[in-house]
């Protein structure tokens, strides 16, 4: 047959000649699976034998083919048809499958099987058996049409027709012939490389404080919208979210229950049997499609559990239970970018590689409605969860969760692949999970893990991105607005500018969250904070601080709201406003990232106020590092921001008291005590209150801890201290300050206790006219005319006077005029509980005084009445004796010498002398001082009522010591 081939010949030639070589030989040995002559005319009459010619003379050692091949490819029709003679591997698939078709089922006709399964196996099995013989077996000897031009012997047929057979299930006997593998375990290097992966991310994993503060409460019962109609109530939220883990588990039953089956879809080289795998039960559930919408329903049933529970005010079951709360997180963190990644591998990757290897047929199983809603549905629920529902976070540092989750998959597959189909042999339900590839097998493997990651951090690229769009488009989450002002250069003091800040943020564009700078700390002045809500209590303390973070942090100071914030009005006042702008941070209410780290925030009412609501806001400590992530793009060093965070608690004080207290002039003159190491810590002010800092380790001191001698004579120290030591910075401030405000200020609280005509009830109304107001006035004014009589002050003497330091005869009994605290009551004393240290607090009532008038106030205090177990009754009782009275002097006189500078005298006589002096000016002022607190008291009751504290009472006992106190003296 070789000979009588030339490469003169023409094509036709060659072509009558192939046929009357092939016919004889398809109609001999290949009886067994062609039968009928008419199956071998149909061969011939279809196929186009010339360019088999071609390849033929190929294979024929020393055959020069050079014209022949030249005049074959010349013909159009011919080269669009076969493959380039340059091709390694020179194969037309579809047809060569086709034979294969026909075959089986010309077998599978003549031994009556019609199952459509076994029929694709046996053909899945004999393709295979015919490829891997004529590509492997025989290269030499290939021919794309009929396979079999050199291999028509008896063991090559026997062994095609015992594989088909086989494949049908008419013999169990595996033939020897047969390429498909028993069994597929993955190699050894995809194990090293499934190790070293696993390895890696545990080492990489977040730490669980990193995911609980975003798997909060708030993270999962707060809607995208915050007003409006698409804001969702906890409860929308909770119904909508089991609406979708319910359509989760539907879909999954109907999958379980009807069962399913895939062509197995293989790359060359392959070694896995094809065909179909049939699937039933839980065996349903092995692909990832399954996997991710599985999770995802979980997820929806874990977020919308929480939101039920917090409707139905079970909060204390997510306290109980964080796990909760973690694994609705961490599940819609895998689950959604997931959903995203099956969405794009089965319309770029598998449903190409079906159609490519089964046409339209093998995509058929993709165009169920249950693989609809798996392969879609699950991105559509998700997208509509991060835009329009509760907005869950996915945070690229969490991408080590979604690695993982691959990672198990992986191990599953390699457990079930022997166990998906026994009968059938090893099955991967993706072609690229296929561990007879060799060295792609590991390749593939990676590849997936890093488009697992990929897919993970561009889902959560897109959250980050619907978030911004939802903070700049929908007004969802309100900026701050901050309007630096122009501070004095000198660094002065400027209550005005409180109302200059209250007026820029009431026209059109201020709102909740408009934000200026005063005395070098934030003011929210549109912010107005509801005591009886605890969370806009959190909500103010956290703006706050937030606020004043990232002032002292963007100006370099070492500490928040003592001292380093005047590094922050220097910047502004210098003319570098511009690095104080804090317009592109989010910070209201209602974003998320606030929301997030407010829930881990708690609230409690501190008891001992009476003029003030005061709470305590702890858990800073804990958020530090999210506070630090939040700044940090604003900021130029997140370690600048975590060492500021030195706090656990503030003190958040809403202010009562309204039109009895200068509120501008006060906070700035906190803030000047804060500056000067007199007072703690000043954070920032709100519209209807400041956030202080909080005293670790201190407490208040009780009316009965005033007669410790310890803790009396330190509180003669720390009082000297501030008489001496603090001078009011010059400007404004000072300039407020100028002058004893005492006087004015009894006159002005006379004439509005004197205005009322009724109070809050009738039965107070009443006990008001009882009082005597007409005798109180006279008493008033009496004193006043006195104390201008005898020791006029001056409006040039400023405060600090001489602290308290002797003086030649002609200042004897002259009352020294010094900033006073003017309401030491116990309360507004704290005490270290090791070292005993005194720090004063409450500053709101002080201002330029005789330090006369401090000292009285403190001894009268010892009395208390001002608690609410008390409820306005003092205990006179507890009123100090003349020698507690004198040891206290004593003290005041000693130690304010010490910080004057003033020469230290030995002499006992010389001090005593002294402390006389200042302790008879005191007995002038202990008169005054219960008529100041008793007209402050019947004006608070005019404004606040009674309720919660007897003001009334209050003055009552006030008045009453007064008189038994002044007809004392009379008498004596």
């Amino acid at each position: 047959m070789y000979r009588k081939i030339r490469p003169e010949i023409c094509r036709e030639d060659a072509a009558s000649h192939l046929a009357r070589w092939l016919r004889p030989m398809l109609l001999g040995p290949a009886m067994p699976l062609n039968k009928e002559e008419d199956f071998v005319e149909d061969i011939l009459a279809s196929t186009e034998l010339v360019a088999d010619a071609e390849i033929f003379l190929e294979t024929l050692p020393g055959m020069s083919t050079a014209d022949f091949v030249r005049r074959n490819r010349a013909d159009v029709a011919k080269r669009d048809a076969y493959p380039d003679p340059a091709s390694p591997l020179r194969v037309r698939e579809g047809v060569l499958r086709n034979k294969c078709v026909a075959m089986v089922g010309h077998l599978a006709d003549s031994r009556g099987v019609s199952d459509a399964i076994a029929r694709e196996r046996a053909i899945e099995h004999f393709y295979d058996f015919y490829m891997e013989a004529i590509t492997v077996g025989h290269p030499p000897s290939y021919n794309s049409y009929t396979g079999m031009t050199a291999m028509m012997n008896p063991t090559f047929l026997k062994q095609s027709e015992d594989v088909v057979m086989y494949g049908l299930g008419l013999t169990s006997a595996r033939p020897s012939g047969l390429v498909a593998c028993e069994r597929a375990p993955p190699p050894y290097h995809a194990l090293f490389v499934f190790a070293l992966v696993t390895s890696i991310c545990l080492r990489c994993m977040p730490s669980l404080e990193s995911v609980d503060e975003l798997a909060t409460v708030r993270t999962f019962s707060a809607s995208v919208f915050q007003g409006g109609q698409l804001s969702l109530s906890p409860i929308a939220l909770a119904l909508i979210r089991l609406a979708f883990a319910a359509t989760c588990a539907v879909v999954t039953a109907a999958k379980v229950r009807r069962g399913s089956q895939f062509k197995v879809v293989r790359l060359p080289g392959s070694k896995l049997p094809g065909g179909i795998v049939e699937m039933r039960g839980w065996r349903t559930q092995g692909f990832y499609t399954s996997w991710a919408w599985n999770l995802l329903g979980l997820s929806f049933l874990l977020g919308g559990t929480i939101p039920l529970l917090v409707a139905c005010g079970r909060e204390d079951v997510l306290r109980d239970n964080p796990w909760l709360l973690r694994a609705a997180l961490i599940s819609f963190e895998i689950a959604a970018p997931s959903a995203f990644l099956t969405s794009f591998i089965v319309t770029h990757a598998l449903w190409p590689q079906a159609y490519k290897t089964h046409g339209a047929s093998g995509t058929v199983g993709f165009k169920g409605w249950i693989n609809l809603l798996q392969h879609n549905g699950n991105s559509a629920m998700v997208l509509l969860e991060i835009m329009f529902m509760g907005g869950l976070p996915v945070i690229v540092s969490h991408v080590v969760f979604a690695v993982l989750f691959g990672l198990v998959y992986i191990a599953f597959l390699w457990f079930m692949a022997n166990r998906w189909s026994p009968k059938h042999g090893p099955v991967y339900p993706y072609f690229f999970m296929d561990t007879t590839l060799g060295a792609r097998t590991s390749i593939f493997m990676v590849l997936l893990m890093v488009v697992m990651g990929v897919f993970f951090a561009l889902f959560a690229l897109l959250d980050a991105c619907i978030t911004a769009i939802e903070q700049r488009d929908y007004g969802v989450f309100p900026n701050l607005l901050c309007m630096p002002l122009d501070l004095d250069d000198d660094l002065t003091m400027a209550p005005s500018d409180y109302a200059r800040s209250r007026d820029m943020a009431s026209k059109p564009a201020g709102h909740e969250s408009t934000t200026t700078l005063v005395d070098g700390r934030p003011y929210l002045p549109n912010l107005v904070v509801d005591s009886s809500d605890e969370a806009s209590v959190v909500a103010s303390a956290l703006s706050i601080v937030l606020l004043s973070i990232r002032v002292a942090a963007s100006n370099g100071a070492t500490d928040v709201g003592r001292g380093g914030t005047r590094a922050a009005a220097a910047v502004a006042g210098a003319g570098a406003a511009d690095s104080l702008l804090l317009n592109d941070y989010p910070i209201g209410a209602t974003s998320r990232r606030f929301s997030d780290m407010s829930s881990r925030l708690s609230c409690v009412k501190v008891t001992g106020g009476i003029t003030n609501a005061l709470f305590r806001v702890t858990g800073f400590g804990t958020i530090g590092p999210s506070i630090a992530t939040a700044l940090a793009p604003l900021v130029s060093s997140r370690d600048a921001v975590e060492s500021l965070v030195d706090f656990d608690s503030v003190l958040v004080r809403i202010f009562g008291a309204e039109g009895m207290i200068d509120r501008d002039l006060e906070t700035s003159t906190y803030s000047a005590l804060c500056d000067a190491g007199i007072a703690y810590r000043y954070l920032g002010r709100f519209g209807n209150g400041r956030v202080e800092g909080w005293l670790d380790g201190y407490s208040p001191l009780a009316c009965s801890d005033l007669a410790d001698v310890d803790a009396s004579l330190a509180i003669a120290r720390e009082m000297a201290r501030l008489h001496c030591t603090f001078v009011l910075p010059g400007g404004e401030l000072e300039d407020r300050h100028r002058g004893v405000g005492l006087w004015d200020q009894l006159r002005g609280w006379m004439d509005q206790a004197r205005g009322y005509a009724e109070f809050k009830t009738p039965e107070d109304t009443e006990r008001v006219r009882g009082l005597g107001l007409d005798e109180i006035e006279v008493e008033v004014r009496n004193f006043i005319d006195s104390f201008a009589a005898s020791s006029p002050p001056s409006n040039d003497e400023g405060n600090g006077g001489d602290g308290g330091k002797g003086g030649d005869e002609s200042d004897k009994g002259k009352e020294r005029i010094v900033f006073s605290h003017n309401d030491l009551l116990a309360a507004n004393i704290m005490r270290h509980q090791d070292s005993g240290k005194i720090q004063l607090i409450d500053f709101e009532y002080g201002g330029t005084n005789y330090a006369a008038f401090d000292i009285a106030n403190h001894l009268n205090e010892h009395a208390g009445g001002t608690s609410a177990e008390e409820n306005g009754i003092p205990d006179y009782s507890r009123f100090p004796d003349p020698e507690r009275q004198m040891s206290f002097c004593l003290e005041y006189v000693r130690t304010s010498r010490g910080l004057t500078g003033a020469d230290v005298v030995d002499d006992d006589e010389v001090l005593h002398a002294e402390a006389n002096d200042l302790l008879d000016q005191v007995q002038k002022f202990l008169l005054v001082n219960h008529l100041y607190w008793g007209l402050w008291a019947i004006n608070q009751a005019a404004e606040e009522g009674c309720d919660e504290f007897d003001y009334i009472n209050f003055a009552t006992s006030r008045f009453k010591e007064f008189r038994a106190m002044k007809a004392a003296r009379e008498g004596a």
